[in-house]
């Protein structure tokens, strides 16, 4: 429910959601950045060069995780875009 700005407080952006989803896929990222560095793994980029070992794993559930904030809006977008006349 959207603030009116009563009198009491706005709720917490921090708390929603899509906060905790970005939360959550930072400390995936961070774990990979970690274990990463701990192991001398090496990062290589290139693509659709995946890796699948636990890095690459933690890196992925990491994009998985954040993307989901955005997965909705990009499936309800083309039914909602109107055709051309």
């Amino acid at each position: 429910m959207p603030w009116n700005g009563g009198g009491s407080t706005p709720p917490s952006p921090w708390r929603t959601p899509f906060a905790v989803r970005t939360y959550i896929a930072g400390v995936f990222w961070t774990a990979g950045v970690i274990l990463s560095w701990l192991t001398g793994g090496p990062d290589v980029a290139g693509i659709l060069r995946l890796r699948l070992d636990t890095i690459g794993l933690l890196y992925l559930a990491s994009a998985i995780v954040g993307g989901t904030n955005f997965f909705g809006a990009g499936a309800a977008a083309p039914p909602a875009r109107s055709a051309p006349t």
